[in-house]
This record gives C-alpha cells, structure tokens and sequence, in this order.
C-alpha cells in the first residue's frame, strides 16, 4: 500500500479476522462493550478484536505469516488494531489493564496499552519462529497511546499516532504547555524508553 515497506498497515486486524467471515459464528473473537455485548458495526470504525482470545492470536498468526510469505521483502506485517476507541471490555482483557484511566474526548477510559502489547508480544513469539529479521507492527493510538508498563518483544515495531482529544500546534515544541503537547510528549519519551522500534 503506497509506499510502505511492509504489508497490510494501517487498522489490518479486521482484514486478518474479518466479522463478516466470523462474527456470526465466532462472536467472542470480537470486542466486548461494558455491557457484555460483543460489538460489530457496519463501518471499519469500532470493530475490535478481543485481544486475550487465543483462538484470535492463532488466526492473526496465520494471516500475518501468509502475508510475510507472499510478500518476502518486506520489513514488516501489520497487525494493527481497528479504528476508534471501543476496545475489548471483557473479563480477560480488563485483567490485562491495569494502568489506570486517561481523559480522553471528554470521558474518563481506561488505558488499553498492556492489553494490546500482551496481544502483539504473543504474535510476534510465534511469528518470529519463521521469520527472526523482521517485525509485527502495531498502533500507540487513543487507548493505547500511553507506553506499556510490560516489556515489547523485540520484534513489535510500534507507530505512535497522535490520537489525544485536544490536538497538538505542531508548529510549537513538545515542551509548550497547551493542549496535549506535555502528554505527547510524556508518551514519545516514555515509548523511547521501552527500546520498541
């Protein structure tokens, strides 16, 4: 796509586990809402993974190795989580998301970075077996944009996104206090710190 150097970036989750091929029969492959229902919609946007499921990390494995296979010359394959900020809300995940609560878009959510690198970590285990020299890559954005506090495999390769609600004057440093410019730049350094790529 474009001019990348890998396969299937940006939101490349739902191509790997597709509602419209699993969600009828395979709901629980899909995010939860605080309620306890499993969330499809009818757009891109909103369409979570349920990161804890194993049966999602077995399919994401297959999908990124077939795409690394039919595409050897790339640095990367994209596992990145779908648009927007309704991430998995069940019991398995919500254990995995224990770094508080940001304010985001006038709301108080829960942070989701752990979740989501436990997810990639785990993909990258597997994916690294056939192939050591390159990387899964995945998104620091809206609930995941703060840093994990767990270690990143080596092999996950992460593209910060600015995502916080107020958006930044790019035109002015980092260290400039308004808006979102002292988060950004908390998150940029605190990302650094993880040694991810």
């Amino acid at each position: 796509r474009g001019s990348v150097a890998g396969v299937d970036s940006g939101h490349a989750s739902l191509h790997m586990v597709s509602p419209d091929v699993y969600f009828d029969a395979h709901p629980e492959y899909f995010a939860m809402d605080g309620e306890g229902n499993r969330i499809r919609t009818d757009r891109v946007h909103n369409n979570h993974l349920c990161l804890s499921n194993p049966d999602v990390i077995d399919l994401v494995v297959r999908e990124a190795l077939k795409s690394m296979d039919r595409n050897p010359d790339a640095a990367f394959v994209s596992i990145t989580q779908a648009d927007g900020t309704d991430y998995c809300q069940c019991p398995e995940c919500l254990k995995r998301c224990d770094q508080g609560s940001m304010k985001f878009l006038e709301e108080e959510r829960l942070v989701q970075t752990n979740d989501m690198i436990q997810y990639a970590n785990q993909v990258a285990e597997r994916f690294c077996e056939r192939w050591p020299d390159r990387y899964v890559y995945v998104l620091a954005y809206f609930m995941t944009m703060p840093p994990p506090t767990i270690p990143v495999h080596p092999n996950v390769m992460v593209q910060m996104t600015h995502s916080l609600g107020e958006h930044c004057v790019f035109n002015r440093p980092l260290s400039d206090p308004v808006g979102n410019h002292q988060a950004l730049h908390e998150c940029i350094a605190g990302w650094e710190a993880t040694g991810a790529p």
